[in-house]
């Protein structure tokens, strides 16, 4: 078994670009448990970074972090998934595709080293503060509030706090309203939500990121 978690950024001048359709998995790939890992007990996370092409196919894989004994099952388990492309203006286009496959032994096969051990199913992510995360999360966009009719007629603006949860993928989880004008409260945080992030990382691995987000309202009287 395996754990995926998809982070996606499309290769265009080497800058984060938000993706409307994120590629989806069509294929899966169980990675092999190497014997040698086997016979010597050893467990360990690795972290892989893919380009999943126009055609939903992997062009390319690299090793970003983990035990060196399991980067050769990585590898050529990425090498085998299949994804439905990634779409950016109606147009298939190339993403980078970030990978976990966690790599366990079953207590039976830690205590008989037996050969029927998999990787297995890792799906706890931590939830960290912005401060204790070693790669900060950053804005792909600023936010985009739309302005509530009701401030617009009695003519002033405002500023809204957020409390918000960054996912690991960059896609806002939640957002709740710390303080700001009644007014200005439902649109920020319809904006804090269609917000998205560069990953926060902490250990060459993303994480959930608690986070304070600002919205701003400047008045405009047109």
């Amino acid at each position: 078994m395996k754990w995926f978690h998809l982070t996606l950024l499309v290769l265009f001048a080497c800058s984060p670009i938000v993706v409307p359709e994120k590629p989806t998995i069509v294929t899966q790939a169980v990675p092999v448990y190497p014997e040698s890992a086997r016979q010597e007990g050893i467990e360990g996370d690795v972290l892989v970074e893919m380009v999943v092409g126009a055609d939903g196919m992997v062009q390319d894989v690299q090793i970003l972090s983990g035990p060196s004994v399991f980067h050769e099952s990585a590898r050529e388990a990425a090498a085998r998934m299949v994804f439905s492309p990634a779409r950016q203006d109606h147009q298939s286009v190339r993403v980078k595709v970030l990978q976990r496959f966690s790599y366990r032994l079953s207590s039976q096969a830690l205590a008989s080293r037996d050969s029927t051990a998999v990787p297995s199913l890792n799906e706890e992510i931590p939830l960290l503060e912005y401060a204790e995360v070693e790669v900060k999360p950053f804005p792909v966009g600023p936010p985009v509030p739309e302005f509530p009719e009701i401030a617009r007629g009695v003519g002033f603006g405002g500023e809204v706090v957020l409390d918000i949860i960054i996912g690991a993928d960059g896609n806002v989880e939640s957002a709740v309203v710390r303080e700001g004008p009644p007014e200005f409260r439902g649109a920020a945080r319809e904006a804090a939500k269609k917000m998205v992030f560069t990953p926060g990382m902490h250990g060459n691995r993303p994480v959930r990121v608690k986070a304070v987000q600002r919205i701003r309202f400047p008045f405009s009287p047109q």
